[in-house]
């Protein structure tokens, strides 16, 4: 069997799930009640899209093959990776803003809730710790969006954070942040070049979707 025949199978079994079976029939109660103020917030609102995308970024990292982890995901959003995640016999947690605009709060408490998931409520700040009591093997963030705040991070807000976060991470642990980028220009969104610069030099990988791998051990140099 062809490795995308594998993942589309995982996928048509995750749609049987009974919370996931209610997650769809709730998403299409709630997309004709914020399509029309809050398109941003209705894009998330298409269970099945969202899952294909997340199944892919496990295989991508390779979680479909790993034994259990301890994962944490930073701006979860719809939850939808997280509960990926744990199909596959992990252990993880979304970590969600616990400030959110009215549609927002609809998509990002309720589809959590509705599937289930663990989750932490949580405005990432700069230069403010983590109120985080348990240790990861991974942390990831796809989409990252909570750099923008009332002003875009710098590089110093970058370096606080991944030391913050090295302290949370298990011995051999990993972050992944996968960055929004400007489809118009190919630039990232909200990040400077010093930033970049940071970014390259620390991480162990830089892949072509954007995402920049970076490892305790390599962190501890910061």
């Amino acid at each position: 069997m062809r490795y995308d025949d594998i993942l589309k199978a995982k996928r048509l079994e995750i749609r049987k799930l009974p919370e996931f079976m209610a997650l769809e029939k709730r998403c299409c109660e709630l997309r004709s009640a914020v399509m029309k103020p809050h398109k941003g917030a209705w894009k998330f609102l298409y269970p099945n899209i969202w899952m294909r995308q997340n199944l892919y970024r496990i295989s991508r990292i390779g979680l479909d093959q790993d034994p259990p982890m301890k994962i944490l995901d930073l701006g979860c959003g719809n939850g939808m990776f997280v509960y990926a995640c744990n199909q596959f016999g992990h252990d993880a947690t979304g970590l969600n803003c616990a400030e959110t605009w009215r549609a927002e709060k609809t998509v990002f408490e309720e589809m959590p809730e509705t599937l289930a998931i663990p989750i932490i409520k949580q405005k990432i700040v700069s230069q403010k710790p983590l109120e985080l009591t348990d240790k990861f093997d991974l942390v990831t963030s796809f989409m990252t969006w909570f750099n923008i705040g009332d002003n875009k991070w710098n590089c110093d807000d970058w370096i606080f954070f991944l030391k913050d976060l090295r302290q949370h991470l298990a011995d051999d642990g990993k972050i992944i942040l996968h960055l929004n980028m400007d489809s118009a220009y190919g630039d990232y969104l909200y990040f400077d070049k010093e930033t970049k610069a940071l970014f390259l030099r620390q991480a162990i990988y830089f892949s072509k979707d954007e995402s920049f791998l970076f490892v305790a051990e390599k962190l501890a140099m910061l």
